[in-house]
């Protein structure tokens, strides 16, 4: 029990950490932008270049940029809140979510996502929240594995779409497969090929 308790801190504090470095990669470009933007017309100000349309652009710039990171919060927020309460929730709505938090490492590691979701947003029942998480945790092993074994060309496909009642997500990857020695292991709790501070 004792381990276990260990373990499920650890993950959190895992997931958290995780959860900063992303924030940190999604917001660091838009702050440089609006560094340079308030520089920009400062100097302007202080040699008396007026310029006031070009001013105006560049601060709607600005603005749309903080509304950005405004809205990201949102997203970030998804994966720390408590609830685990089963509720309808959008499908699309979530993995947009997922993918929007893990959309700047994505793209500074060079990887291309590939989304295949069928027209109908239909709502599933669950709880959104371990949801997320579950593909959080997915798509950031693809990232990873994508990484470490220095894929040329790497790419990340979801593909969503229904079959009777039934909604089937599939993530797919090029990062070589599941080695088979560990691949019937892959869903014990707390089975990692990590070293032991980063997986869980």
């Amino acid at each position: 029990r004792k381990k276990e308790k260990l373990l499920e801190q650890q993950f959190h504090v895992n997931q958290m950490t995780e959860m900063f470095i992303n924030i940190a990669h999604q917001w660091r470009q838009p702050l440089n932008l609006i560094s340079t933007i308030i520089s920009a017309i400062k100097l302007e100000k202080d040699l008396g270049i007026e310029n006031s349309e070009n001013q105006k652009i560049q601060l709607s710039n600005a603005l749309e940029k903080i509304l950005y990171l405004s809205s990201t919060i949102d997203s970030f927020n998804e994966f720390i809140r408590k609830d685990s309460n089963k509720k309808s929730f959008s499908l699309h709505d979530c993995l947009d979510s997922s993918l929007t938090v893990l959309n700047s490492t994505l793209e500074y590691e060079n990887i291309e996502v590939d989304k295949r979701f069928f027209e109908e947003d239909n709502l599933i029942n669950g709880d959104e929240t371990k949801f997320s998480q579950v593909l959080l945790n997915i798509i950031t092993n693809a990232r990873d594995a994508l990484v470490s074994n220095k894929i040329e060309k790497p790419i990340i496909k979801v593909n969503v779409s229904k079959i009777e009642n039934n909604v089937i997500v599939k993530i797919k990857d090029n990062a070589n497969g599941i080695n088979e020695e560990i691949i019937d292991r892959i869903f014990e709790p707390y089975f990692t090929t990590k070293h032991q501070s980063q997986g869980t």
